[in-house]
């Protein structure tokens, strides 16, 4: 007959080496929980409309129903139409928002958000799901300053109020960033997606040029000039 002969409260194997692993286990855990909770807490904070400032939220629809140079307006993606939809083209999706967030770097660090510069080292721009208009998805329209090299003095204003037209370029604003964009290639691939990079830039550079064009490609010459109208896909 067998008879046991230590007790169930002996540690056996590598007991030490175990308890080590579940410590920092524990500890990690703890870390990333910590980590995350703070994270929501400062985008819950760049998410609120009562915490926008006056100068970055919309802007009234203008009398003209036009964009204007100056403009603080939201860049959406309606996702598919009904049309694509009911012919299974496409499969059905709530809009996105195009917004700026907050880079890995800037949720790691212990530092508040009502500290944090926000810098393009510490925000990334990229889809949302939350549409409401905050100070992250809320762009201001800048017109393009064109320097006259013959008389300096005579550049175009950047407190322009003029009607945006397609085909002109312009710049894109949120949080006193300029949003900029850059085509993939062999030497800085976009992840090896092949899609088109979109960054912040702390000035403006030829990456932060953008162009309205119409929705249809079939229309691009025809309205190429006219006016942009408010709420138009473009």
């Amino acid at each position: 007959m067998a008879v046991r002969t230590y007790s169930n409260t002996v540690l056996v194997a590598n007991w030490f080496e175990d308890r080590v692993l579940t410590s920092a286990q524990s500890s990690s855990t703890r870390k990333l929980l910590e980590i995350s909770k703070r994270a929501i807490e400062n985008l819950e904070k760049l998410s609120r409309p009562d915490q926008c400032p006056e100068d970055s939220r919309l802007s009234q629809v203008s009398a003209d129903d036009l964009v204007h140079n100056g403009a603080r307006l939201q860049v959406v993606n309606p996702g598919a139409c009904k049309f694509a939809i009911k012919a299974k083209m496409a499969v059905p999706r709530d809009p996105v928002c195009l917004a700026m967030g907050l880079a890995s770097s800037a949720l790691d660090s212990r530092t508040d958000l009502g500290s944090l510069t926000l810098t393009p080292d510490t925000c990334i721009v990229g889809a949302s799901m939350e549409t409401l208009p905050c100070i992250r998805n809320i762009f201001t329209i800048e017109k393009l300053v064109l320097i006259d090299f013959i008389n300096p003095q005579r550049a175009n204003s950047c407190d322009d109020d003029s009607t945006v037209l397609f085909g002109e370029s312009f710049y894109l604003k949120v949080a006193g960033l300029y949003l900029a964009s850059d085509m993939p290639t062999l030497v800085n691939p976009r992840e090896f997606s092949n899609e088109q990079d979109l960054f912040l830039s702390t000035c403006a550079t030829q990456f932060c040029k953008f162009r309205a064009e119409p929705a249809d490609p079939n229309f691009r010459i025809e309205l190429d000039g006219s006016p942009v109208k408010v709420a138009s896909n473009f």
